[in-house]
């Protein structure tokens, strides 16, 4: 079950999709991202080996990287954000807490 722990002690549970976390996309990315989601819908039922398949399968990987995640600890308000798939979770406490 993936977990994803904060330093104060909360931990989210990441195993039920969709989860409490956002997904986000930069706006220079989304035409792109747009285009994307239009090739993986379009083939997503096709058959395994035809060119509609395979451009769906494409479409999906690249949405997949274009994509950041974010979680906002609901205890203690720090932001833990993957920026890319490729990275660990960068962890930001709040300034003024509270506020």
């Amino acid at each position: 079950m993936p977990k994803l722990a904060c330093p104060c002690g909360f931990v989210h549970d990441l195993s039920g999709i969709p989860d409490e976390g956002w997904v986000a996309i930069r706006d220079k990315d989304m035409e792109d991202y747009i285009q994307h989601e239009r090739a993986y819908a379009d083939g997503f039922n096709a058959p395994e080996e035809s060119e509609e398949r395979k451009a769906s399968d494409a479409g999906g990987r690249a949405m997949a990287q274009m994509t950041t995640l974010f979680y906002e600890c609901p205890k203690c308000g720090r932001i833990m954000w993957r920026k890319t798939r490729d990275e660990g979770f960068r962890i930001y406490a709040r300034e003024n807490p509270k506020a």
